[in-house]
């Protein structure tokens, strides 16, 4: 377990506190929050990895498909955006091409 970064994701960081030798532990601490047990530890911890899987999870997923950009790119050049919005684009993209 890394201890600090279970207490990060206890958002009890403000804290300063030292870690025993083995840094598996608190030695000393210092601050207004309640000192996290050995639990709420292992607690944090787990949260910790729990979110950094979804995020891993996330961005694993994302890179499976072209940027949102492309996508929408190839919809609207195949015709499948409703009329209203195709002729915004349409209007956007030729003043910007007068403009230059």
């Amino acid at each position: 377990m890394d201890v600090d970064l279970a207490i990060l994701q206890l958002g009890k960081n403000k804290n300063q506190y030292t870690l025993n030798d083995a840094k598996t532990g608190i030695k000393e601490w210092r601050g207004s929050d309640p000192e996290p047990t050995a639990d709420e530890l292992t607690k944090g911890w787990s949260d910790y990895q729990a979110a950094q899987a979804a995020v891993k999870y996330k961005t694993d997923r994302a890179a499976q498909y072209p940027p949102i950009g492309d996508q929408l790119d190839a919809l609207y050049h195949a015709n499948l955006f409703p009329t209203e919005m195709a002729e915004k684009i349409r209007t956007r993209a030729n003043s910007k091409s007068l403009s230059l």
